[in-house]
């Protein structure tokens, strides 16, 4: 039966949408991110700093600072990023972050998705946000 759904769906949408379901499943097993989706906090923030150490970012940590809004402070090219790692408030907190800390730009980073409101409030304050999808290219990246 399933392999009839699957015909109909090939038929009906064409091949691209399930090669890029699948492409996509692939590099999320090969980019291990189901392991950060078991972290707390503390070593999820761990992981993304060591993760954007490998792709060349000078790196500094700021974990007893995270009531500032930034848990990392990120330097490459002479740019510097004020990154928010998951919270409830990340986006307009890195926002006001990136101005204490006199950063050029500011990244909300979660393993998950963010919503319409939470896009629109990143549009509005410039803030960039990273989702599951560039967590995983992240990942693979650093490799």
């Amino acid at each position: 039966m399933t392999a009839v759904w699957i015909v109909l769906a090939v038929a009906l949408l064409g091949p691209a949408p399930l090669v890029r379901r699948a492409r996509r499943r692939r590099l999320a097993l090969r980019s291990r991110i189901t392991e950060l989706d078991a972290l707390d906090d503390r070593d999820f923030l761990l992981r993304i700093e060591a993760v954007f150490w490998r792709l060349g970012y000078r790196v500094q940590s700021r974990p007893n600072d995270a009531s500032r809004g930034a848990d990392l402070i990120l330097a490459k090219g002479g740019v510097t990023t004020a990154v928010r790692a998951r919270g409830q408030n990340a986006i307009a907190e890195v926002a006001a972050a990136r101005e204490r800390y006199r950063c050029q730009g500011a990244l909300a980073v979660t393993n998950g998705s963010f919503g319409g409101r939470a896009r629109r409030e990143a549009q509005k304050l410039g803030v960039e946000l990273w989702e599951r999808d560039d967590l995983i290219d992240a990942l693979l990246a650093a490799a």
